[in-house]
């Protein structure tokens, strides 16, 4: 029996801790991380919101020196014991790097910004993703699963996430924990200003140019964000021996403007409870994932964590 097949372990504070051997640790209570927050040079932050404003996304490198090593490997320790990467939400090193770019988020959607109970935790491995695609080459689309990491061209909310203006009510965060590569899938994007529909009522139709098409290789490190409108994918990982998995993490977070239409929400700095953290884990596989294939167990799983499912509102 896995792990992912047995409730009383998912549910267990201390199973957690013993499987992270002691290098990770879980506040029982809610807390504040204490990780100091990046944010851009004033002169650089008005030259990069321009180039927002127009292209609906932005690549910053390399802002920040952190040790990722520890988070790639519990990551792939817990691949190996098939469980899906979004568990090691129950880890606090994972909420402090979360809050590593609060002032980045404030500068981008305003003061009063707010962190959503949005998250997940990517492992893209090749062999993995072409098991679960039953090779099918063809498939445009994959269906994030458990352990599926491989999703095809898509927006988030698509026009309904912008203000009039044009201007984001919500931002994903994206922030490769290993080197993120075309062969490994990278994201993809295509530019606001090139994109036809971008921001229309149309904009399930897809009209753009394939030569605008942007890949975007990152390295750890590198911040991505985009805006709830803009078309980006994952692209499929190449079959190649050796190919290190693609490791990443996504946060969404809000502006205070629309902050009311969006329940629960945090500070940008706040660390949940471990009983929050279960919560906002059973909340993600409700929302990503589809429950074909589900073991019993992770059912059960969401069961007994489905606060959030029941107050949760997001209005668009």
């Amino acid at each position: 029996m896995t792990a992912l097949e047995d409730i009383t372990k998912l549910n267990s504070r201390q199973f957690w801790l013993d499987f992270a051997q002691s290098k990770f640790n879980i506040s029982e209570e809610a807390g504040q991380a204490n990780l100091e927050a990046i944010e851009l040079k004033q002169d650089l932050f008005l030259e990069k919101s321009d180039l927002f404003k127009l292209e609906g996304y932005l690549q910053l490198g390399q802002l920040y020196e952190y040790d990722f090593k520890p988070l790639t490997d519990l990551l792939h320790s817990m691949h190996q014991a098939q469980l899906p990467a979004v568990f090691a939400f129950v880890y606090d090193e994972f909420w402090q790097f979360q809050a590593k770019f609060g002032k980045l988020v404030t500068q981008f959607l305003g003061e009063g910004a707010k962190l959503m109970p949005t998250v997940w935790l990517w492992h893209v491995d090749a062999a993995s993703e072409a098991e679960i695609l039953g090779g099918k080459e063809d498939k445009e689309l994959a269906t994030r699963s458990l352990y599926s990491g491989f999703y095809g061209p898509h927006r988030d909310k698509g026009s309904k996430a912008l203000f009039e203006d044009g201007s984001p009510k919500i931002l994903s965060f994206w922030l490769p924990l290993t080197e993120a590569t075309p062969l490994n899938s990278c994201i993809s994007i295509v530019p606001a200003n090139r994109d036809p529909t971008y921001g229309t009522a149309e904009d399930n139709s897809w009209l753009f140019k394939r030569a605008d098409i942007r890949a975007l290789p990152a390295k750890p490190g590198d911040v991505l964000f985009w805006n709830e409108a803009v078309l980006h994918w994952a692209c499929r990982p190449a079959p190649r021996h050796g190919l290190e998995p693609r490791m990443s993490a996504g946060f969404e977070y809000v502006c205070k403007d629309y902050v009311a239409n969006c329940n629960p929400t945090y500070d940008l700095d706040y660390m949940p409870s471990f009983k929050e953290r279960l919560e906002i884990i059973a909340l993600q596989f409700k929302l990503y994932v589809t429950e074909e294939g589900f073991p019993a167990s992770l059912i059960e799983f969401i069961k007994s964590n489905d606060r959030l499912l029941k107050i949760g509102k997001e209005e668009f």
